[in-house]
């Protein structure tokens, strides 16, 4: 399955610069998730900006799922 996440810093100079979500341009009909932006927020009471989201895959079906759920959902039929 194909994801996303994102880079995180709780650098006191960097999230004191950013205060707000800041989208990039995105394509005509492409959702907002889609195009790079950064995410002023506070996580555990901590501030902290995100950027993302990058693209990610996983051959795991669930999260607690095994790493061998693709493999072994494929046969030479399918």
């Amino acid at each position: 399955p194909v994801g996303g996440s994102f880079l995180m810093t709780e650098n006191p100079a960097v999230t004191a610069q950013h205060q707000e979500k800041v989208y990039g341009q995105a394509s005509v009909g492409a959702p907002p998730m889609s195009v790079p932006h950064l995410d002023a927020r506070y996580l555990d009471g901590k501030r902290v900006v995100l950027f993302g989201p990058f693209a990610t895959f996983s051959t795991k079906f669930l999260k607690n799922g095994s790493f061998f759920d693709l493999l072994s959902t494929t046969t030479t039929n399918n």
